[in-house]
């Protein structure tokens, strides 16, 4: 049905809320919210717009308590709280400036997105002004039992998640332990080498952090093996988020820029492969596992795009499955099927790591030609099982 507003009108769905986001202003809120005992207030316009800015940022309505930790956190402590957004929006119909979806489009009570996104109380979803809400009620009426039970689809995900963390600390550790015990029976530090431990340290950091070596062999492979690496490390700053509460600042920090940082790990990537497939001395040294490994970590890339800016995903819910996972305290996972298969893929990279050519990051730090100091006429050199044999 439609609202007249300032000589134009607006199209509404049965509940009242615009069709279309981009036709919300305030004088369509301020005709909406009448009759409804609500005297819009600057205290009213503040959450208003944090929603707004909040949906705005991330594509989806926050629940109820990450609603009230923002508020608190942005706008203070005094109003981080259910009871201030009640005494203000007391109403059963939210100010409800806008829902993003169009009323076709919305799913059904028999929805699997539907009943994961209802899991708060009518009487909270009504202190949601303006976007999307997570609730069971007018959009999606469902039972009780739907939004406790725990789906075999959870489950499979969570025991997959158990399962390759495991694999991946154990591997790891397996592997790195094997680097320590390899002996360097000789002094072969490549020259120009440092000639004190401090000295052995910058140069490592120098490895670490600007590549260095790669840098002097290879131009074309420094700058997009650089690349892929440094918008790696963003990309995973970026994604602790989902596994505290609260955010760390820097953590907090890094989201914007790590959120295009991923084009840039897609980018470094796609230069890598190009060398493996038309540099012929490359090519012929490669194996169908650099492939395989080059063609998994683009998967997971380009999928993890597409949620971000294609097909949105529900992050509030998928936050509170990685947390639960971390408290043994499972919560339901998203159904959606592009957030299933990055998920998939990501496990397969974690279950794979440490038995594959790309845990080469521990190795650099036993690498006898970077980690020894350049003294052979200081001090003599002697492996621990040399010395065994002088005994």
């Amino acid at each position: 049905m439609p609202i007249e507003v300032n000589g134009s009108s607006y199209e509404t769905d049965e509940e009242g809320y615009l069709i279309d986001l981009s036709e919300w202003n305030e004088d369509i809120a301020k005709v909406i919210v009448q009759g409804e005992n609500v005297d819009m207030t600057d205290n009213h316009w503040e959450v208003v717009n944090f929603l707004r800015d909040y949906y705005n940022e991330y594509q989806i309505a926050p629940a109820v308590r990450v609603l009230t930790k923002a508020i608190g956190k942005q706008l203070g402590e005094e109003k981080g709280n259910s009871k201030y957004l009640y005494e203000l929006f007391p109403t059963a119909r939210q100010t409800g400036l806008q829902d993003r979806r169009p009323a076709q489009r919305r799913p059904a009570a028999s929805d699997t997105s539907a009943r994961r996104r209802s899991h708060l109380p009518p009487a909270a979803a009504r202190l949601l002004p303006g976007v999307p809400v997570r609730r069971c009620g007018v959009a999606a009426r469902c039972a009780p039992s739907q939004t406790t039970r725990m789906s075999l689809l959870t489950i499979v995900y969570a025991a997959l998640f158990y399962a390759a963390t495991a694999m991946l600390v154990v591997g790891t550790a397996l592997k790195i332990r094997s680097y320590a015990r390899t002996p360097a029976p000789l002094k072969i530090p490549t020259t120009p080498a440092p000639i004190s431990n401090r000295g052995v340290a910058v140069r490592l950091a120098r490895e670490v952090v600007l590549f260095e070596s790669l840098f002097k062999a290879s131009r074309w492979t420094w700058l997009f093996g650089w690349m892929f690496h440094a918008a790696l490390a963003l990309v995973l700053l970026r994604h602790a988020r989902y596994f505290q509460q609260p955010v760390w600042t820097v953590v907090e920090a890094a989201q914007f820029i790590g959120t295009y940082a991923g084009f840039a790990m897609v980018a470094g990537l796609a230069g890598l492969w190009a060398r493996r497939r038309w540099v012929d001395r490359v090519r012929y040294i490669s194996t169908p596992s650099d492939h395989l490994h080059l063609a998994l970590l683009l998967a997971i890339g380009l999928s993890g795009l597409a949620m971000r800016f294609v097909a949105h995903t529900d992050i509030v819910a998928l936050k509170a499955f990685m947390l639960g996972l971390m408290r043994f305290d499972v919560q339901p996972l998203p159904s959606d099927p592009l957030l299933l298969l990055h998920l998939t893929l990501v496990a397969l990279l974690m279950i794979i790591f440490p038995i594959s050519k790309l845990l080469h990051a521990p190795g650099l730090f036993f690498s006898p030609t970077r980690n020894q100091v350049d003294n052979p006429r200081e001090a003599r050199h002697q492996a621990a099982w040399a010395a065994a044999l002088d005994k």
